[in-house]
């Protein structure tokens, strides 16, 4: 949980909407290499195969 509290705000928003579990490390890895909370959170909703409006994705 110390982890996932670490996190900026916007990824952890994202990591709790997602349709599917997301570890947190995915999101310490792309934070490491110099993303942006906001822009990490979009990549990670990107990524969400459940997510309808997901561009590629199942409607």
């Amino acid at each position: 949980m110390r982890r996932y509290d670490a996190l900026p705000p916007a990824t952890r928003r994202a990591i709790s909407s997602a349709a599917f579990q997301i570890h947190p490390q995915a999101a310490e890895k792309m934070l490491g290499r110099g993303m942006t909370g906001e822009r990490c959170a979009e990549k990670l909703t990107a990524t969400d195969p459940h997510r309808p409006d997901r561009v590629g994705g199942r409607r």
